[in-house]
C-alpha cells in the first residue's frame, strides 16, 4: 500500500496527508467533547436524583416529627390527666383531633393491660396487634415500625406515649394508627422526566446515605438514588425513599447528542476531503506549470539536455520548490487567518449590537482619542440628550455646563488606570431639575495592552434603589417566613386545647344560656384564628412553582374578566399594550394569584372610577418579563410605601395585610422582583420583573 502511495503525484500525497491529518484532529477532538458533555451530564444527573431523594426522605421526616409532636401535646393535655373530665368530654376532644388532621385513623386511650377504654373508631377495634400493644405498654413512649394491613392492603404506623397526671400516677396510654395518606401524596408528587418516580424501601444494609447507580428492573436499566427516613430507637426496620427513573429516559439527550456527534463527523469528513482536494490542486498547480514551461524550454533547445543538469542546479531548482512553498504556505495561513479573523468580527458585531439596543442600562462607547462613538436608548434618556448632540462629539471639548462634570471624569478615566465604579454624578434637566445617575467605566485594550477605548455603563439611581430595596424587601421576607412557619406551628398546639377546654366548658354549662353563648364566640374566634394561621403559613411557606410554559397576557385578561363584571357601573376603563413574546415557564396558578391581588387593589384604590394600564414587555438582552400594573386611584403615601409588603400591614379595615406580602414571596420564588411607584391623589404602578428562565418560547 505505502508503494502505490509513493507512485502517486505529488497532489494526491498532500492531499491524502492533509485529509488524514484533519480526519484523526477531527475525530479526537470530537471525542473529547462527547466524553466531557456525558461527564458533566452524569454528574448534573447525579446531583439532581439524590437532591430530590434527599428532600423527599427530608418531607417525610418533618411529617412523622408533626406526628410525634402531635401525640406528646395529646398526652400532655390536662384533658386526659385530670380525673373529674367526663368520658364524654375526652371523646369529644379526640373525634375533633382525627377530624382536624385526615392522617389519623384513630386515636384511642388504652389501660395498662392494653384494653381499649376510649377510641374515634365506631367498632372499637383499632385494628392493632397484641403484640404491638405489649410494647405500647412496656414503654414510655413508642414508634412502631410501617406496617402492612392485610384486609386494606395498606401501611400504617402507630404512636403511643404515657399519660400521667400530677401526682406522677400513670392514666393510661393514648395511642394514635396513623394512615399513609399523607407520606403516599409526597411519595407520589415526586416526578422526574415523563415517567420517574418515587418509592419506599427497606433500608438494605449494604446501603449508603444518598447512595446512587444503576440498577436492572424486570430486565431493563434504571437509575437510582437513595435517601434514608429516619429511624426511631423503637424502630426495627429503617426505610429509604428510592427514586428511580428509566436509563433511557434520563440519557436521551446523551443519545441526541451521539447521533449529532456522528452526523456532524461525517458531514466533516466530506467537506474536508473537498477542502483537501481544493487545497492540494492549489499548491501543486504553479509547480505542475513551472514543469510545463521547462518541458517547453527542453524540447526547443536541444542543447540542455539531461547530462548538462549536474547535481548543484538539481538542488537550487529543489530549493527554489521549497523557497515558493514556504511563500505559498505562509500565504495560505495568513489569508485563513485574516478570513477567520473577519468571520469571528462580524460574528462578535452582531451579537454586540443585539445586546446593545437591548440592554436595560445606558451604554457608551468611548475611542482612545475621546471620540464618543455610539450611545443606546436608555442611555441618552437619562442623560436628557439626542443622538446628534452626544455621538461623534469629543469629550475634552464638544460640551457645555450641562455634561462638563461628566465628560471631564470620563476623560480623567481614559487619561489614567483609574476605574470608575458606582460614581454619583448630577446634571440639569431640562426644566432645571437636579438629575442624578450612577456609572462605572472599564477600559477596552487589544492583545498587546494599547488603549482602544473606554465603555461607560450608566443607570438611574432611583432605579438602582428601587432594585437593592426589592432585594432587600425578598431577603427580609424569607428570614420572617422561616420564622413564621415555626411561630404558627407552636400557637396551633395550644389552640388545640383551648379549643378542648372550651368544648368540656360548654358541655358543663349547657343549661347556662348566657355563658354557653359567650364559651361559643371563644370557641368561634378559635376558628377564626387558626384560619388566619393558615394563612399565614401560605404566606411562610408557599408551595415552590410548578412551571410550565404560559402566556401571561392571557393571565392578564382572564384576571381582568374575573374582577372586571361590573367595571362598566364602576367607571373604570382598562388599557392594554401587551408584548407578543410572552410564552415563558412560570407557576400558572401562582401568577393568577399575584395578578388578581395586585389588580383588584388597584380597583379598590379606584372608588370613584379611572384608568386601569396594563402592559407587559419583554427584554431580549437580559431574558426578562415585566409587568406593568398602573391606576389613577388613592395612591400611597411616600412614608407606607416601604411597608406595603410587610405581613399584616394594611390600610383597610377589612382587610388582613397578606395579599401583597404572599405576592412578593410567591415572586421571590421566581427568581423576579416586585417594585411599586406611587404619588398621592395621583395613582399607584406595580412593577413586576420575572426572569425567562429558558427565553420565550414561540408560540407555534
Amino acid at each position: 500500500m505505502i508503494k502505490n502511495i509513493s507512485n502517486k503525484s505529488l497532489q494526491t500525497k498532500i492531499m491524502l496527508m492533509f485529509f488524514v491529518m484533519s480526519v484523526v484532529l477531527t475525530f479526537f477532538l470530537g471525542v473529547a467533547f462527547y466524553k466531557n458533555t456525558y461527564n458533566n451530564y452524569s454528574g448534573f444527573k447525579r446531583t439532581e436524583m439524590i437532591t430530590l431523594a434527599k428532600e423527599t426522605a427530608n418531607k417525610i421526616d418533618r411529617f412523622l416529627f408533626e406526628r410525634n409532636a402531635d401525640l406528646k401535646v395529646l398526652a400532655d393535655s390536662k384533658i386526659f390527666s385530670m380525673d373529674n373530665i367526663p368520658s364524654e368530654a375526652k371523646q369529644s376532644y379526640i373525634n375533633n383531633v382525627v377530624k382536624a388532621y385526615n392522617t389519623y385513623d384513630s386515636i384511642s386511650l388504652i389501660d395498662d393491660y392494653g384494653s381499649v377504654i376510649l377510641t374515634t373508631k365506631i367498632d372499637k377495634n383499632i385494628g392493632i396487634s397484641n403484640d404491638i400493644l405489649k410494647r405500647i405498654i412496656t414503654n414510655e413512649s413508642y414508634i412502631s415500625d410501617f406496617i402492612y394491613d392485610e384486609k386494606t392492603e395498606k401501611y400504617f404506623l402507630v404512636f403511643s406515649k404515657v399519660i400521667v397526671n400530677k401526682k406522677n400516677k400513670k392514666m393510661g396510654y393514648i395511642v394514635e394508627k396513623m394512615n399513609f395518606a399523607s407520606i403516599s401524596e409526597i411519595i407520589e408528587g415526586v416526578k422526574i422526566g415523563k415517567t420517574g418516580y418515587a418509592i419506599l424501601e427497606k433500608t438494605i444494609e449494604s446501603e449508603n446515605e444518598n447512595q446512587y447507580g444503576n440498577i436492572i428492573i424486570d430486565g431493563h436499566k434504571f437509575i437510582r438514588a437513595i435517601h434514608p427516613i429516619k429511624k426511631y430507637y423503637s424502630q426495627k426496620n429503617g426505610w429509604l425513599v428510592s427514586v428511580i427513573q428509566p436509563y433511557n429516559e434520563a440519557f436521551s439527550i446523551m443519545n441526541d447528542i451521539e447521533k449529532y456527534f456522528f452526523f456532524v463527523i461525517i458531514i466533516s469528513i466530506v467537506l474536508l476531503f473537498a477542502f483537501s482536494l481544493l487545497i492540494s490542486s492549489q499548491i501543486t498547480k504553479p509547480i505542475k506549470n513551472l514543469m510545463n514551461r521547462m518541458s517547453k524550454f527542453t524540447l526547443k533547445n536541444e542543447k540542455y539536455s539531461s547530462s548538462n543538469i549536474t547535481s548543484n542546479e538539481i538542488r537550487k531548482l529543489t530549493d527554489s520548490f521549497d523557497i515558493l512553498l514556504e511563500e505559498l504556505e505562509f500565504m495560505m495561513q495568513r489569508v485563513l487567518e485574516k478570513s477567520g479573523e473577519s468571520i469571528y468580527i462580524e460574528e462578535i458585531r452582531k451579537s454586540f449590537d443585539l445586546l446593545f439596543k437591548s440592554m436595560p442600562n445606558g451604554i457608551i462607547t468611548v475611542d482612545s482619542k475621546g471620540n464618543i462613538r455610539s450611545i443606546n436608548d436608555v442611555a441618552l434618556k437619562i442623560l436628557d440628550v439626542s443622538e446628534d448632540e452626544f455621538v461623534n462629539k469629543n469629550l475634552y471639548n464638544d460640551f457645555g455646563e450641562k455634561l462638563k462634570n461628566f465628560t471631564k471624569a470620563l476623560s480623567i478615566s481614559l487619561e489614567s488606570d483609574n476605574r470608575i465604579n458606582e460614581k454619583i454624578c448630577y446634571l440639569t434637566s431640562s426644566k432645571d431639575e437636579l438629575i442624578p445617575f450612577v456609572f462605572s467605566t472599564l477600559k477596552q485594550t487589544d492583545f498587546n495592552g494599547n488603549l482602544i477605548g473606554l465603555t461607560v455603563v450608566i443607570r438611574n439611581l432611583e432605579d438602582k434603589r428601587r432594585f437593592e430595596e426589592s432585594i432587600s424587601r425578598a431577603k427580609k421576607l424569607t428570614e420572617l417566613g422561616e420564622l413564621s412557619a415555626g411561630v404558627a406551628h407552636e400557637i396551633r398546639n395550644p389552640l388545640a386545647s383551648i379549643k378542648g377546654y372550651a368544648q368540656i366548658a360548654l358541655y358543663e354549662t349547657k343549661e347556662n344560656k348566657q355563658l354557653n353563648e359567650d364559651i361559643s364566640i371563644i370557641l368561634s374566634e378559635v376558628d377564626r384564628l387558626d384560619q388566619l394561621i393558615e394563612r399565614f403559613l401560605n404566606f411562610a411557606n408557599p408551595n415552590k412553582p410548578n412551571y410550565d410554559y404560559c402566556h401571561i397576557n392571557k393571565i392578564l385578561k382572564e384576571t381582568v374578566e374575573i374582577i372586571g363584571h361590573d367595571f362598566g357601573k364602576k367607571n373604570i376603563y382598562v388599557n392594554f399594550d401587551l408584548d407578543k413574546n410572552d410564552l415563558i415557564e412560570i407557576d400558572y396558578g401562582q401568577i393568577k394569584q399575584v395578578m388578581i391581588n395586585i389588580i383588584l387593589n388597584s380597583v379598590q384604590a379606584m372608588p370613584k372610577g379611572g384608568n386601569l394600564d396594563i402592559s407587559s414587555f419583554y427584554f431580549i438582552g437580559n431574558d426578562m418579563l415585566e409587568i406593568h400594573i398602573k391606576d389613577t386611584g388613592d395612591g400611597i403615601e411616600k412614608d407606607k410605601i416601604e411597608d406595603i409588603f410587610k405581613p399584616f400591614f394594611t390600610t383597610r379595615s377589612s382587610g388582613t395585610g397578606l395579599g401583597l406580602a404572599i405576592c412578593s414571596r410567591i415572586i421571590e420564588y421566581h427568581n423576579g422582583v416586585i417594585e411599586v411607584e406611587s404619588i398621592k391623589n395621583e395613582g399607584s404602578k406595580f412593577i413586576i420583573k420575572i426572569p425567562a428562565r429558558n427565553g420565550v418560547k414561540s408560540d407555534v
